[in-house]
């Protein structure tokens, strides 16, 4: 009823039940993130971002919690998978809204709802991919047709409203419903076990759908923005030059770490002679608790460290291109919106969040996943953890340990810290995707003055040229 008195009253009394009844914890889950709907419906996302966002990461925790609990019934599982996506997808998260929406599916494969939203998802995505787009286009459209087919169950889950959005969503796209049923997206099968089948496995290419590539497709990192306005002749092609050279750079970390950790831990191709015969050379006292030291495990720390870092780039991009005015040395991804010790939003973030003139969902996008460091997240965790890999000592070993962490080791098993190395590097692929549409967004809003327009890429560098050895 919108009376947010009332619904703190209801997340009181869900919160009493948790543990008690099967399905406190999803409702608790609503009503936290009713909390988050009434303070962006009646502060807009910039009050609401800097004193309400722990609402939302709290519904999301719950949700997620809901949807992977599998004693619980599959429609409350499958409705938690769904409005965990469409949070994410509020604040332009379309990648993780995506992921959320996937879960559903997973449970069901046959669950419409969640794929007429992927749908709608991909098709907001699909202009980020240049020479990709009419295949993640087609994706789209077939994922629409599915969700289309099962009218009545689109109703009963998501009323006629969600029936009517995908409908709408379908009528924007100009592809028959013949050749989006024909479309066949790349398989994991088709791909070797080498260094490509591995970042296609695990989604970690710089693309919005990993379905439409296939092996023999040119590139596979095709992310970049559109184009860039220079507003005067004064301003030049060096500002142009850095905006270009910087977002070069942060695609260059993001595929060091990458290459890095499939070098670590990759099971078929990572065990060279080379980096075994290194292993042996290098002595390592034993202390008998299944302790791993050596290259490939030093490799996958680094990589660690490396895909955590981008995160921080990503912010330092984001103040270069807005020209915020602050100090290169205090950029830190989980200060992107605001300063350290003040949840105030940068005034150049606050004209860009505000409903009321261009919602720039790219930034939004930034700002909510940056605001992850500041709750008990996946994310906050990453980062923990590179900091004890930076500054204090990160021990692995083969087998979990009780101690956990201390005050100067911090101690982990291998088979976690991979799976914790692929999560950073699918974090920092959603943010370098949220800042190429930052960036478009805010381009196409900005008005051609007496500078330069550049299309880009202006030219892909040549292989022989990009780096001479």
């Amino acid at each position: 009823m919108k009376d947010r008195d009332l619904v703190l009253k209801g997340v009181a009394a869900w919160a009493s039940l948790l543990g008690k009844t099967l399905d406190a914890e999803y409702n608790l889950a609503n009503a936290e993130q009713t909390l988050w709907d009434l303070a962006i419906d009646g502060q807009d996302f910039v009050t609401a971002m800097e004193n309400e966002h722990k609402r939302l990461e709290r519904a999301r925790l719950l949700h997620r919690g809901v949807a992977e609990n599998e004693s619980l019934p599959q429609r409350v599982r499958l409705q938690a998978a769904v409005n965990l996506g469409n949070s994410y997808d509020l604040m332009g998260r379309e990648l993780d809204a995506m992921e959320a929406w996937s879960l559903a599916t997973r449970i069901d494969p046959d669950f419409a709802m969640a794929r007429g939203n992927i749908g709608t998802a991909l098709l907001a995505v699909a202009r980020y991919v240049g020479e990709h787009r009419s295949t993640v286009i087609r994706e789209a459209a077939s994922n629409l047709d599915f969700a289309l087919a099962r009218p009545d169950e689109l109703v009963r889950f998501g009323g006629s409203e969600a029936l009517k959005h995908f409908k709408k969503a379908r009528a924007r796209i100009k592809v028959a419903s013949s050749d989006s049923a024909k479309s066949s997206p790349g398989s994991e099968a088709t791909w070797p076990s080498g260094y490509f089948g591995w970042c296609r496995k695990n989604e970690l290419f710089l693309h919005v759908s990993h379905r439409c590539l296939r092996v023999d497709t040119k590139l596979l990192d095709p992310l970049f923005f559109a184009r860039l306005n220079a507003r005067s002749l004064d301003e030049g092609e060096e500002r142009m030059n850095d905006l270009v050279d910087a977002f070069n750079a942060i695609k260059q970390a993001y595929a060091t770490a990458r290459y890095t950790a499939w070098l670590a831990i990759s099971q078929a191709d990572a065990q060279r002679e080379e980096l075994k015969e290194a292993r042996r050379r290098i002595a390592f006292l034993d202390t008998l608790s299944y302790t791993r030291f050596g290259v490939r495990t030093g490799l996958a720390v680094q990589a660690f460290s490396a895909a955590t870092n981008v995160l921080d780039q990503v912010a330092s991009f984001l103040h270069l291109y807005l020209e915020t005015g602050r100090n290169f040395r205090g950029v830190y991804f989980r200060t992107l919106w605001h300063k350290r010790r003040n949840r105030v939003m940068e005034p150049a973030f606050v004209t860009r969040l505000q409903r009321s003139g261009h919602l720039n969902r790219g930034l939004l996008a930034l700002c909510d996943l940056a605001s992850d460091l500041e709750q008990d997240t996946l994310l906050a965790q990453l980062v923990d953890r590179r900091h004890a890999a930076t500054h204090r000592f990160l021990v692995l070993h083969d087998f979990r340990l009780e101690q956990g962490e201390g005050p100067w080791v911090d101690r982990e098993s291998w088979a976690r810290f991979c799976d914790e190395l692929l999560a950073v590097l699918r974090i920092a692929r959603s943010a370098i995707v949220y800042l190429v549409r930052t960036v478009d967004i805010e381009e196409s809003r900005t008005k051609h003055g007496e500078g330069l327009v550049l299309e880009l890429p202006l030219s892909l560098m040549p292989d022989d040229l990009a780096e001479l050895d």
